[in-house]
């Protein structure tokens, strides 16, 4: 395992895609920090804590990106096949690009966090929320990260295809954010509508507010409010506007899906009939 490790941390070192993506997101991180500054002199309410989770939104699709090209190019190169023949086990093969995946893309987030903190700093302010609360939120993002690399490692090492598996990886970091947009969606709806009439002169009068029909209630919200919590998209739509009251729930929440998605992954790689 340490072996296996070692090698890909290497080739880590040399990929194209990652120095690609450490580029990107250091640039990302720099510019979520000056359209703060742009905000303030606006006349919005800007802090510096304000836009630090803000690349959650599309980090999913980074590490579908990342984990795709990084674990195809093992296939393409036989190198996953040469691995099998040497004796390596399997599990351990898997396992090995897991967290190589998974300490790529959680140095992706620190790089833009550290490049949002750097220059946001000078432009913005500090922050004013406490640090129990920024590691709090910091900590369910990079579990979050993990469940994500887990689900695109699980697709790639199962489809020896690179672009196959570069399209299936981003197709589904673009469904989980379309699923966490639209429950957003759906529990944001107001549950009346406006209590004002215009009347015949064109002026506003108040009016009894009219009942919403597309308002979630009772079981049914309940249910859309736990998979907004449960979900990788929900997660991201909460966490990318901060709006999230108990961090570790999700952190505890994203490393149950992780472990499943893990477990089912290792064991059909162990199945796969290497070409």
């Amino acid at each position: 395992m340490n072996n296996l490790l070692s090698a890909n941390l290497m080739r880590l070192k040399k990929s194209w895609i990652f120095w690609g993506t450490v580029v990107l997101m250091a640039g990302l991180g720099c510019f979520f920090a000056v359209m703060q500054k742009k905000a303030l002199e606006n006349g919005v309410e800007a802090s510096l804590e304000r836009g630090l989770f803000q690349f959650v939104a599309v980090i999913g699709i980074m590490a579908a990106v990342f984990c795709a090209i990084f674990v195809g190019t093992e296939y393409s190169d036989g190198t996953i096949r040469n691995k099998v023949i040497a004796g390596y086990d399997r599990l351990a093969i898997y396992l090995s690009m897991l967290v190589t995946c998974s300490m790529a893309t959680a140095v992706l987030c620190l790089i833009c966090m550290l490049c949002y903190t750097m220059l946001g700093a000078v432009l913005v302010g500090w922050f004013t929320l406490g640090p129990a609360q920024l590691l709090g939120l910091g900590a369910a993002v990079l579990v979050l990260v993990v469940c994500f690399s887990s689900m695109f490692t699980l697709i790639a090492m199962l489809c020896h295809n690179k672009a196959a598996s570069a399209v299936a990886c981003i197709l589904v970091a673009l469904l989980l954010l379309f699923i966490g947009s639209h429950i957003n969606t759906k529990l944001e709806e107001p549950k009346t509508y406006g209590g004002y009439l215009m009347d015949e002169t064109g002026a506003f009068q108040e009016a009894d507010p009219t009942p919403n029909p597309a308002y979630v209630a009772g079981t049914t919200r309940k249910v859309y409010e736990f998979l907004f919590d449960v979900t990788p998209g929900g997660q991201q739509m909460q966490l990318s506007s901060m709006a999230c009251d108990q961090p570790w729930h999700f952190a505890g929440y994203s490393a149950v899906i992780t472990v499943m998605i893990t477990a089912c992954g290792s064991f059909a790689f162990r199945k796969k009939d290497l070409k």
